[in-house]
């Protein structure tokens, strides 16, 4: 370490690029990450079916009534190749109500379809994320602004209205994450991970060397600004959580043993500290 040492490089990126606000922000930030997961793990049933309901009844809404005056419009223009996407994705998204399905629906007059009342299960069974991914790209060969129905011209007509691929685009962009709701736990547990801020293989890497002074190391750093900052004592042990990340990755995605022992013997220096102040 030191200007001139080895691991300079990593000192001005960790050591010696945050001031003592941008340390207690951080700090704040650990315990808000953390609070706010632990939250979220133990209301998840209930997030969870709040979350599919929304996600199923968005989606059945734009199969089932938005799809319908662009279906008509495509079939008018004789976009057959945009009509038969349309039916794909009503056919692989749709949830009906038995009796009730509609297949046809863009055949009628525009009033009529105006006055159909689209209804569909409230469910919260939602969709799978194969069927979520399969949408937004058939929406997006239709509503993205390069693609060739949308370029329009001085002759052309675009395969959607103005007002209709603004509806589109916007489902589309509140779609990317769906998958990720779906997948509640995973994206819940890789949010909290904050194992990162101890992890420094890239620099490791660059700077040649087999590890750095602890020192160096970012929940180490964070742990003495907390005990030293006299309005920070409730926060104190906020920077441990950064250890429990990287303890939890090392054994049980790492299936680094050596890893494990290097951090805990870190974890027994901040201890040590701790107690002693």
């Amino acid at each position: 370490g030191g200007s001139g040492g080895k691991g300079n490089e990593y000192e001005k990126v960790v050591l010696f690029a945050y001031s003592k606000t941008e340390l207690s922000i951080l700090v704040d930030v650990i315990g808000m990450v953390k609070g706010l997961g632990s939250l979220l793990q133990k209301s998840e049933t209930i997030f969870i079916d709040l979350c599919w309901r929304h996600i199923h009844d968005v989606m059945q809404s734009f199969v089932h009534a938005m799809l319908t005056r662009p279906m008509r419009k495509a079939y008018k223009a004789k976009r057959n190749h945009i009509l038969e996407i349309m039916k794909r994705m009503r056919h692989i998204c749709a949830d009906y109500i038995p009796g009730a399905e509609r297949g046809n629906d863009y055949l009628q007059k525009k009033e009529e379809i105006m006055q159909i009342d689209y209804k569909f299960p409230g469910r919260f069974t939602p969709p799978s994320v194969d069927q979520v991914v399969l949408m937004r790209r058939m929406m997006n060969f239709i509503c993205s602004e390069r693609a060739e129905g949308n370029k329009g011209g001085f002759f052309g007509k675009r395969d959607l209205k103005k007002e209709w691929q603004e509806e589109w685009l916007k489902i589309y962009d509140n779609a990317f994450f769906f998958q990720y709701v779906l997948n509640f736990k995973q994206s819940l547990r890789q949010a909290m991970d904050l194992s990162f801020l101890w992890y420094r293989e890239f620099y490791l890497n660059m700077t040649k060397q087999p590890q750095f002074p602890i020192d160096m190391s970012m929940p180490w750093i964070l742990t003495k600004f907390v005990i030293k900052g006299v309005q920070m004592k409730e926060n104190m042990f906020y920077p441990m959580e950064i250890y429990n990340d990287a303890a939890e990755l090392a054994l049980d995605y790492l299936d680094q043993r050596y890893l494990f022992d290097e951090i805990e013997a870190e974890v027994n220096l901040a201890f040590d500290q701790l107690l002693h102040h």
